[in-house]
């Protein structure tokens, strides 16, 4: 019944998987593999508190199941519980410490909860085991300037475009970084970038606007999430 579920999940026929997986948990509701499967399936199906209570049973059968902490916490966090993501997430890195993923998403988790340098010390974690991953140098580099340190929030934004050099989000928020220390030339040079690459892309026009006026005078900083 487990192979018969998966061989549905490869089709993306998840309703029927999750039939096959409940099949097998009625024969072994021991089984934590078939839970974590399910828990997989339920989720590709936007049912995130099933799936939760799939992982649950996983790990409870299997606590050092770390793949079903990793996506324990995915489903937490898809229905906002960031705390009890944290959790989930922090029981996968000390299973599993290498696992970018998990780290990333603790960090990410930390970041809902504005637990800013938290964040920073998993996005570090994660970038020591792939630092060729543009998202989290720009998650890092939001974290930072959320805790005004504007010019190690530069240096994640150049690492992020230099990993993915069109990515239009990193240069616009290097754009409002440079801005908050008063490097407005670099700042529209930053903004010309973000627009290059993303031509529609109103925020960083508007930004753009705003250090050209703030080249003769000083006004406020752009907000960032």
């Amino acid at each position: 019944m487990v192979q018969s579920g998966q061989a549905h999940q490869s089709l993306k026929q998840y309703e029927q998987a999750v039939q096959s997986y409940q099949k097998a948990l009625e024969i072994k509701s021991d089984n934590s593999e078939a839970w974590n499967n399910l828990g997989n399936a339920f989720l590709e199906l936007n049912k995130n508190q099933e799936a939760f209570e799939s992982y649950e049973k996983a790990v409870r059968f299997q606590p050092n199941f770390y793949q079903a902490w990793y996506s324990k916490g995915i489903a937490l966090l898809k229905m906002r519980r960031h705390e009890e993501a944290v959790s989930a997430y922090e029981k996968a890195v000390k299973l599993k410490p290498d696992y970018y993923q998990a780290w990333y998403n603790l960090g990410w988790s930390y970041h809902e909860l504005r637990r800013y340098e938290q964040a920073i010390e998993c996005y570090n974690k994660a970038l020591d085991q792939n630092p060729k991953k543009e998202q989290a140098w720009y998650n890092r580099g939001n974290a930072q300037y959320n805790l005004k340190r504007y010019e190690e929030a530069i240096g994640s934004y150049n690492e992020a475009v230099y990993v993915k050099p069109d990515y239009s989000e990193a240069w616009h928020s290097r754009g409002n970084a440079l801005v908050a220390v008063k490097r407005y030339q670099d700042a529209i040079a930053s903004y010309d970038k973000a627009i290059r690459y993303k031509p529609d892309y109103g925020a960083a026009m508007e930004a753009k606007k705003r250090a050209e006026s703030q080249l003769g005078n000083n006004s406020e900083q752009p907000k960032q999430q």
